[in-house]
């Protein structure tokens, strides 16, 4: 008996985003975003020589996401230039 329901997990073979558990084994049923399809090579635990772009996801809210990181970074960098600024004119 498994400790996992049957279900939808996190591929841990890397090549997508879910994969199913069929309540004893990984299957080649294979998910990315709403996608769901058939892994063309299966469960096998070779590394591929080229992942297929349907493992990757790149949608809008993905991107969006990405953009507010670098925001967030850029901004930080500038308060740290600034910060080095004002401590170097004082000192």
């Amino acid at each position: 008996m498994s400790a996992l329901a049957e279900g939808w997990y996190a591929d841990p073979l890397g090549r997508y985003e879910r994969r199913f558990w069929d309540g004893s084994q990984w299957t080649a049923k294979v998910r990315t975003g709403e996608t769901e399809q058939v892994d063309p090579l299966g469960v096998s635990t070779s590394i591929p020589f080229a992942i297929p772009a349907t493992a990757y996801s790149d949608d809008a809210a993905t991107r969006r996401r990405r953009r507010r990181w670098m925001l967030i970074g850029l901004m930080v960098l500038v308060d740290i230039a600034v910060l080095v600024t004002i401590a170097v004119l004082i000192f």
